[in-house]
């Protein structure tokens, strides 16, 4: 068998970048799961930093997956972002919502509920699709 290589190239320079190319996919295919949320939350009205801080620690806790998680990395830091965004939500902060996030009503994507972690009011309840804004 014949191997054609680069001009130039040694068969162990080949060698080594084959290995390192291999190394980096295994690499890439092992990438932990997430560690923080890749959303902003800012304090709510009538909150102070030192409750925002508490509430961000206690939240990016509650949003840890689970080590034996199912999933790539990407579906891991999308669930995290959910549990960490409704976290927040719930305990009075403001989290930005992307306007591509906001669909007309009856288009929306449902996902389970999840019981917010102790100590956290529940979010107002959300008006049916069709109901007239407040005046």
């Amino acid at each position: 068998m014949h191997v054609q290589r680069a001009e130039g190239a040694s068969v162990n320079t080949m060698l080594r970048l084959g290995i390192g190319c291999g190394a980096a996919l295994m690499l890439a295919a092992c990438a932990g799961l997430p560690t923080e949320p890749d959303v902003i939350a800012l304090p709510g009205s009538g909150k102070s930093l030192e409750q925002f801080r508490a509430d961000d620690a206690r939240c990016r806790d509650y949003a840890k997956p689970a080590p034996e998680g199912k999933g790539n990395y990407f579906d891991a830091q999308r669930r995290y972002d959910i549990a960490y965004t409704q976290c927040m939500y719930a305990a009075g902060h403001r989290v930005p919502v992307p306007a591509a996030t906001l669909v007309e009503p009856g288009r929306a994507t449902w996902y389970p509920a999840v019981t917010p972690p102790a100590g956290t009011r529940e979010p107002a309840s959300v008006p049916p699709p069709g109901t007239p804004p407040p005046k």
